[in-house]
């Protein structure tokens, strides 16, 4: 955690600069979002932040998706672990709740604020847009339970591979064993 209140300490010095630049740019955020970004910064400042703490700032922005659903058995991987599939279906959900945002149908500032409603709400909604079809057919939870049997399989049929070669290896070590007359 130390490694991080530096970059932290840092950014929670150029939120000041940040908020005025996006002022002039006609997008001031709301006073709650500057709250909650002062609140996790300082906290990751002083090393009292977890990662999950960071992780619901970053959730309750309303466009960055739960990594974990309750209840779905559904977990996103980290962004540098997801498959070319994943990365796409992770997009394509970012520009959904995006959208969603800019529509006033997701309100970051009652996320932010801890609204169990609110949080409830955009639970739903992502779990919604899971399990529906995508314009070409596919619904993005079935494809990514797909993907995910198949990776499965392919390695386990690897790992059967290799246990196989390391079998076949020890009994030539052994030589010939005397079958039983039984």
């Amino acid at each position: 955690m130390a490694l991080l209140a530096r970059p932290a300490a840092e950014a929670l010095a150029e939120l000041p600069a940040l908020r005025r630049e996006l002022m002039a740019a006609s997008n001031p955020m709301s006073t709650t979002f500057w709250a909650s970004a002062e609140a996790v910064l300082s906290s990751i400042r002083a090393g009292g932040a977890s990662i999950g703490s960071v992780r619901e700032w970053l959730e309750a922005t309303g466009t960055e998706p739960i990594q974990l659903i309750p209840g779905e058995m559904f977990m996103w991987p980290d962004e540098n672990e997801r498959s070319a599939l994943a990365a796409e279906l992770h997009a394509l959900l970012v520009a959904h709740l995006e959208a969603l945002v800019a529509d006033g149908v997701i309100d970051p500032d009652r996320l932010a604020a801890g609204d169990a409603a609110a949080l409830a709400a955009y639970r739903q909604i992502q779990v919604d847009w899971l399990r529906s079809p995508l314009p070409d057919g596919r619904v993005p939870a079935s494809a990514l339970d797909e993907e995910g049997i198949a990776e499965f399989v392919a390695e386990w049929n690897d790992a059967q591979a290799d246990a196989r070669h390391i079998l076949g290896e020890m009994l030539e070590e052994v030589g010939p064993r005397p079958c039983p007359e039984d």
